[in-house]
């Protein structure tokens, strides 16, 4: 289940859009209005907050909205401007789809983005490059990833010869399981059949799966430019009203990604050591450190108390309402919001804040 502190939905940007707009979701991180005059269309608004483990926490982190729009926009205008996506108009130039009381909040500008309606495919596409996480663990044990089989003598962290597309369940409400090929022609058959789609399953599959492996590909060599690696991420599809495959959502973000610095990733490989990368993994790390009040009800650690927020159930309520309240340090909120800032610039070539006024045309001090 989610759940989300009021705290965080009493900022005056959202009451403001709320009380002129439409709410159509409200989602981890993004909600999304609709157009009165524009009903093809929705405006999406990334927040500030933050989810790990499939939980949303009791945290703020500062300008993460603005960091995942404006890197959005980049991939999508300069680097993956040939692909079909969703974005209509971003930056100032929303403003010719919002009432009058919306326009020239800067504030807006730099989060929202005007997007196509689309049928979201109820799967999203993880593309690993490099062998880690949870690809790691699986490979230890059986050698396959989703059930793609792996050459023996990989090692954690290595790059592979090929990057691999990985399908998981895209829920709301609990964890995300991870698909094998066969698995995901059932959902997509089902979702299909439900929504009236006339598509084949097995050729929509396979053609989200070529065009995940496709910006993966092209987005590695360009985070290489940078001596960035993109070590894996994440990408969602929908079908537009041709039922055409449309790129959507955001597009290699901190929040969607793992990012490392070619050097830290070089010397860490050498030494052995854990690999430090540039996202949300810090947030992640301090959270699956977190003791808990609660206790294994079962198996081999029952009795014992349950240490990281990893270790909970997002589907369980009394869990879900401790992580909702958790209270965390300040420390974690500068130290992220650096990481975030730094590998925006990184990304984009230059700081946020010249991003949005040369890039996105919006007046920000």
């Amino acid at each position: 289940m989610k759940k989300i502190n009021p705290r965080l939905l009493a900022l005056p940007l959202f009451i403001l859009l709320a009380t002129k707009l439409n709410e159509l979701t409200v989602g981890k991180v993004r909600n999304s209005y609709a157009l009165p005059s524009f009903p093809d269309l929705r405006l999406i608004v990334a927040t500030d907050r933050i989810s790990i483990f499939d939980f949303i926490l009791n945290l703020l982190i500062s300008l993460k909205g603005s960091v995942l729009t404006a890197m959005t926009i980049d991939w999508l205008l300069n680097v993956f401007a040939d692909i079909p996506n969703h974005l209509v108009a971003y930056g100032a130039a929303i403003d010719k789809y919002l009432p009058e009381e919306l326009r020239g909040n800067a504030d807006l500008q730099s989060r929202g983005m005007i997007v196509l309606n689309l049928r979201m495919l109820p799967i999203e596409f993880v593309v690993r490059g490099y062998l880690g996480g949870s690809g790691w663990k699986s490979y230890q044990a059986t050698r396959e990833v989703c059930g793609i089989l792996l050459p023996e003598g990989l090692t954690k962290g290595c790059k592979l010869s090929t990057a691999i597309a990985t399908p998981t369940t895209k829920s709301e409400d609990g964890h995300d399981k991870h698909l094998t090929f066969g698995e995901m022609l059932v959902i997509l058959g089902a979702w299909l059949r439900e929504n009236g789609i006339n598509r084949d399953p097995k050729q929509l599959a396979q053609e989200a799966v070529d065009l995940s492996l496709k910006l993966y590909d092209r987005g590695s060599d360009y985070a290489k430019s940078k001596k960035i690696i993109l070590f894996d991420t994440k990408f969602e599809f929908g079908l537009n009203a041709n039922n055409e495959l449309v790129a959507a959502d955001e597009i290699l973000t901190p929040d969607s990604s793992r990012f490392i610095e070619e050097e830290k990733y070089n010397a860490a490989m050498a030494a052995g050591t854990n690999l430090e990368t540039s996202d949300k993994e810090y947030v992640r790390a301090i959270g699956a450190k977190v003791p808990t009040p609660f206790f294994y009800e079962k198996g081999e650690h029952k009795g014992e108390q349950i240490i990281g927020i990893d270790n909970l159930d997002p589907e369980n309520e009394a869990h879900v309402n401790w992580v909702s309240e958790l209270e965390w340090p300040e420390e974690t909120v500068e130290e992220t919001t650096n990481i975030y800032l730094k590998i925006c610039g990184q990304m984009l070539g230059k700081p946020l804040v010249q991003f949005q006024r040369e890039d996105m045309f919006i007046s920000v001090n």
